[in-house]
């Protein structure tokens, strides 16, 4: 792959080049081909751009279709594709940055996703999805930034995603409630047992409210039993 490496990067110059892209006309994705673009960036400057856009996602991505802004968060997230996330997992960069990021999420959730998704269930194919509900569906499936055991700020970071989680559940929207549920069911950072207690109380404060398949899904996520 020839990549164009490009030194330097303002922030609006940067989402204009990971979201200002063609979906359908494009054979695939527009970092997948050969002559894409990569920004040489230290991961403390990658991630301060992450945390700024995740705190405040709806100006700045305001002149972008539903389906460039799922793309382009694909190619924050992947570590296929990029190694955004990966610098959470990274030691070597500041605590207080990592946190700040992994804090946003929630952020992202509830001002873009949330808002956005369809209330469609994606681990039922449900039909009438729209352009974000893949990408939302997935988050925390395919979310490198899990804290490896040697990282000092391992506890603060398990407590950040999951605290991320529990406030998504929160949120008056299946898709995204379905995503936290999806990354709980997934969880292994800081064991079961908080995960668990997250969906238990998540059941009991709306568990009557509940569409059925929701509710079950909730169940299966609690015992780690979904894919």
């Amino acid at each position: 792959m020839t990549e164009h490496r490009l030194p330097s990067l303002g922030f609006e110059d940067w989402v204009e080049r990971v979201f200002g892209h063609a979906v359908e006309t494009q054979p695939q994705a527009w970092y997948f081909e050969p002559d894409c673009w990569s920004w040489e960036a230290p991961a403390d400057v990658k991630l301060a751009y992450l945390a700024r856009l995740f705190e405040d996602p709806v100006p700045p991505l305001a002149a972008f279709a539903d389906s460039q802004i799922a793309q382009g968060l694909m190619y924050l997230l992947y570590n296929g594709a990029s190694d955004y996330v990966l610098s959470l997992a990274e030691p070597a960069v500041p605590a207080a940055l990592r946190l700040d990021c992994a804090r946003s999420i929630h952020t992202l959730f509830e001002k873009l996703l949330a808002p956005r998704c369809t209330p469609t269930l994606s681990h039922l194919d449900e039909k009438g999805g729209g352009p974000l509900n893949a990408i939302c569906y997935m988050w925390w499936d395919i979310f490198p930034g899990v804290p490896m055991p040697a990282d000092p700020a391992r506890d603060d970071l398990d407590a950040a995603y999951l605290d991320a989680m529990a406030r998504t559940l929160a949120l008056p929207s299946p898709a995204a409630q379905e995503s936290a549920l999806h990354g709980l069911g997934h969880w292994r950072g800081s064991g079961r047992d908080k995960a668990e207690a997250i969906v238990d109380d998540y059941l009991a404060r709306h568990g009557d409210t509940l569409r059925p398949a929701l509710a079950r899904y909730a169940a299966a996520a609690r015992s780690a039993c979904i894919q």
